[in-house]
């Protein structure tokens, strides 16, 4: 059950779209819209939230708030090999040999 867990993360993470975590406005969506399989393919949210006062006196004094948002995804090239190796497009590793006989040996005597 575990592999198959690992399988769906990674066909998740190979076969997404950064698309999906943004909205028709082309803003990040908030946490909680993100679908499943899109979340998935996250591997770090970085966020800063700062807020600023803006010049302006009295009713036009406005303080603004202002979110700076970092996204790491996780590597699909390594999601696709995974997947290619586990249906087989990849030959298997092959040990490698433990010995090999060489002769270098020079005959001795005339030649013939």
């Amino acid at each position: 059950m575990r592999g198959e867990r690992g399988s769906s993360a990674q066909r998740a993470v190979a076969f997404s779209s950064i698309c999906n975590l943004f909205g028709p406005d082309n803003s990040f969506l908030p946490l909680s819209e993100i679908p499943q399989a899109a979340g998935r393919t996250v591997a770090s949210f970085k966020v800063r939230r700062t807020t600023r006062r803006k010049i302006g006196k009295g009713k036009d004094a406005v303080e603004e708030t202002v979110e700076i948002i970092g996204v790491r995804l996780a590597p699909k090239l390594l999601a696709t090999e995974f997947l290619a190796r586990r249906i087989g497009m990849f030959a298997p590793r092959l040990p490698p040999e433990t010995s090999i006989e060489l002769d270098l040996s020079v005959p001795s005597g005339e030649p013939g």
